[in-house]
């Protein structure tokens, strides 16, 4: 599972997407973070990884993992039902 603290931790190291963003000289760049606590983030992590794949012709490591984060966020959010809310 990828968590807030280890993107954060790798990112610091320039590790990780965050990491290789600093790393290109591209750490400037905006960029927008869904977390699990979010209702629609596994929707919508789907969603980017199906478009990704629309233009790549099919899944890639990435889209893969994508899918994975977000089968992890749907059981965080199971396991996290209180937490679970409508972006303000």
């Amino acid at each position: 599972m990828t968590s807030a603290i280890r993107t954060l931790t790798d990112g610091m190291k320039g590790e990780g997407c965050l990491g290789k963003a600093a790393r290109t000289g591209l750490g400037d760049m905006p960029v927008f973070v869904l977390i699990a606590c979010d209702h629609t983030a596994p929707n919508r992590v789907r969603e980017w990884a199906d478009a990704v794949e629309l233009v790549h012709g099919g899944p890639t490591p990435k889209t893969d993992d994508a899918r994975k984060v977000a089968m992890e966020m749907e059981a965080w959010q199971r396991s996290n039902p209180t937490l679970v809310k409508v972006p303000d």
